[in-house]
């Protein structure tokens, strides 16, 4: 079997117009505001992603065995300008505003390919495969301000990424017992390049990681399992870029080209049942990637979103979710609880723990065979999530479908956090400022969908199991 998939975008474009944008000084000694910068700007991105994927699967004669191989190429092409106005006022007097403007584009060209060969050997099943990466990321970005001759700053960055992966497993089933354990191999080379500040950076590492799965069947309806694992997080593409992407005339974001990558540990013991479930959890992840804002130290008028592997994670948690019917109600319940404790690997942090919570109610009411009313509630209770300290999160939806399955015909509307309640305060402590955000992240929306399938030829949908570039797109 043979399959090719190509998809091309039409449009893909943000616009993000500032609602408010201010920072006042604060007089130490008279303990008031000594002067005020007001920015307001707009910033418009369009991106654009081509991919397609060649996919090969042949069967044995034995049924047993069979061998994939696939090969993907993706690009990615995203361009972002901002403009923005800062005025600086100072008691009663306004200064003069002052234009700037930022641009940039980040192009990524991503080549992949994977080779699996599933088979039996003696009385187990086995799966052993390859997979290369080779990623191309180049970025053009600039910084002026308008009508002032010599005030910008360029910087052109390169960046190239290759990546061999070896893995293997077996898994064996003896009565109700099932038991599987694996080993994968990634060998990495990258090399950064700065060509504004002529500077490059080279990184070459190997990396084991094992996984163990055991599981019990109880019943016909229900099983329990363990599961380890070893995973590795790579940093977004785009945090590994060192320009600096200025949000007003003081505030900027930076990436860094030194980032590691992040290491996590899982282990889960879970219970399954028809339409229950219950899992106990632990996660460990060291060198977590992530950015923070500090003052810069060279400046201290610079508030600086810096990208590192700022913290170490441990977390200990219970997830449970629940399905019920009763005549045309369908509800899924879900929540889950976990202890967290971070620890500091730079001096602006100190260690924290906490809790943090999240539960969720998914109701569809079927009022006939074409119609249905959607409520969901969301919940996050005041805790500890990711190193910040937030306020409660509630969020409310409602929505309404019609599907006609016969004529592929669906509508679906759905309005989004109805009380505009899901945008809490939070706040963590950097360099021993107390940092309070009351950020608004567009969660109120009103979303009409329209699907149509058109018949045998517009209704095909590719069966590739799994595309060889999953986990770069997510880093895109």
């Amino acid at each position: 079997n043979m399959i090719v998939d190509f998809s091309i975008p039409l449009i893909n474009k943000d616009k993000i117009t500032d609602l408010q944008n201010e920072t006042n000084f604060i007089d130490p000694y008279m303990n008031k505001t000594d002067s005020t910068i007001f920015s307001n700007g707009q910033t418009l991105t369009k991106a654009y992603t081509y991919n397609s994927e060649l996919f090969f699967k042949h069967k044995f004669p034995n049924k047993k065995s069979y061998f994939t191989a696939s090969v993907a190429y993706l690009n990615n092409f995203t361009h972002s300008e901002r403009s923005f106005i800062s005025l600086t006022q100072i008691g009663d007097s306004n200064l003069n505003n002052e234009d700037y403007y930022t641009d940039g584009s980040q192009d990524y060209d991503i080549l992949t390919s994977n080779l699996d060969f599933t088979f039996p050997l003696f009385t187990c099943d086995v799966n052993a495969g390859f997979k290369t990466s080779f990623t191309n990321t180049s970025s053009n970005n600039s910084f002026s301000q308008i009508n002032l001759i010599g005030a910008s700053v360029t910087n052109k960055y390169n960046y190239s990424e290759n990546i061999q992966a070896l893995y293997y497993s077996m898994e064996k089933t003896i009565s109700d017992w099932s038991f599987k354990i694996g080993i994968r191999s990634e060998l990495t080379g990258s090399i950064g390049n700065s060509l504004s500040l002529n500077e490059k950076y080279e990184d070459n590492y190997i990396n084991f990681f094992p996984s163990l799965f055991v599981s019990n069947r109880i019943n016909d309806k229900s099983n329990i399992s363990f599961s380890y694992a070893n995973r590795i997080e790579r940093a977004p593409y785009q945090y590994l870029d060192p320009f600096k992407w200025y949000i007003s005339k003081y505030d900027y974001a930076m990436g860094n080209p030194f980032l590691k990558p992040s290491y996590i540990r899982i282990i889960e013991l879970k219970y399954y049942a028809s339409t229950f479930s219950a899992k106990l959890y632990h996660t460990g992840q060291e060198d977590i990637i992530g950015r923070y804002v500090v003052l810069d130290s060279l400046d201290m008028m610079n508030q600086v979103q810096k990208t590192d592997n700022f913290l170490n994670m441990n977390s200990f948690g219970i997830n449970i979710f629940k399905y019920l019917k009763y005549k045309k109600l369908e509800t899924v319940l879900q929540g889950n609880v976990s202890y967290n404790q971070y620890l500091s690997n730079r001096k602006e942090f100190s260690d924290i723990s906490g809790v943090n919570g999240t539960f969720i109610m998914m109701n569809t009411i079927l009022l006939n065979e074409k119609f249905q009313i959607l409520c969901n509630i969301e919940e996050k209770i005041p805790g500890l999530y990711y190193y910040r300290t937030m306020k409660n999160y509630f969020k409310l939806d409602i929505g309404f479908n019609f599907i006609h399955s016969k004529k592929g015909f669906e509508a679906r509307l759905l309005v989004s956090d109805i009380f505009k309640t899901a945008n809490p305060e939070y706040s963590y402590i950097s360099g021993g400022v107390n940092q309070v955000y009351k950020n608004y992240h567009d969660t109120r929306m009103l979303r009409f969908v329209l699907t149509w399938r058109l018949g045998n030829w517009f209704n095909k949908t590719s069966n590739i199991p799994s595309p060889s570039n999953i986990e770069e797109k997510q880093r895109l």
